[in-house]
């Protein structure tokens, strides 16, 4: 019998996809259409070309240097050059908003940083017990993946635990001050 099948996304748990369509081609079912998400649009688009089950596990042993290929999966990205950083599509947005009532030699501070803050309303957690997520043993697990990106892109990273559970998370990038500011193009003018 033919199925339309929709994949989630889930990170390195989308392995698990493979054992599913194991079953499900064991049941003598085939897919119909597919759509996915993240991880779960991997899956689809192998189905779609035609790879079976045991084709998609094959692939997920495959190791390198005795490790799973998948351990650099969440592989540490390349940091952003400066003009990288000055030409961005966020730099452009802060710079074209022009706080009115705020003087532009401080409206060039506030433009030269992106601060976000989130509350993470869960039990808590302690920053320096999150594991490194590409280690083997932390490849299928939910957590940790954010804080890796966020601690490979921010500039501060500082975690609060509240007082009754919970944690502010609280991420800044800092952008470069010294090009494009406001005040510097007044003064070209």
């Amino acid at each position: 019998m033919k199925y339309d099948l929709v994949f989630e996304g889930g990170g390195a748990k989308g392995m698990v996809f493979v054992g599913a369509m194991q079953v499900f081609e064991s049941l003598g079912h085939t897919p119909g259409r597919l759509l996915g998400t993240s991880a779960g649009a991997i899956t689809a688009a192998l189905l779609a070309a035609g790879y079976s089950s045991p084709e998609m596990l094959e692939a997920l042993a495959e190791k390198k240097d005795g490790r799973s290929v998948f351990s650099d999966f969440l592989g540490a990205p390349q940091e952003f050059d400066k003009a990288a950083i000055r030409t961005s599509a966020t730099r452009a947005l802060l710079r074209n908003i022009n706080l009115p009532l705020i003087p532009d030699r401080f409206e060039d501070v506030l433009d030269d940083r992106l601060v976000v803050e989130g509350q993470d309303q869960g039990r808590g957690f302690d920053i320096a017990e999150v594991p490194d997520p590409r280690q083997d043993e932390c490849l299928l697990k939910t957590s940790g993946r954010g804080l890796f990106l966020v601690r490979c892109f921010a500039d501060e990273l500082k975690v609060k635990s509240g007082n009754n559970g919970g944690a502010t998370v609280l991420i800044t990038k800092l952008y470069s001050n010294n090009s494009g500011s406001k005040s510097s193009k007044e003064k070209q003018s």
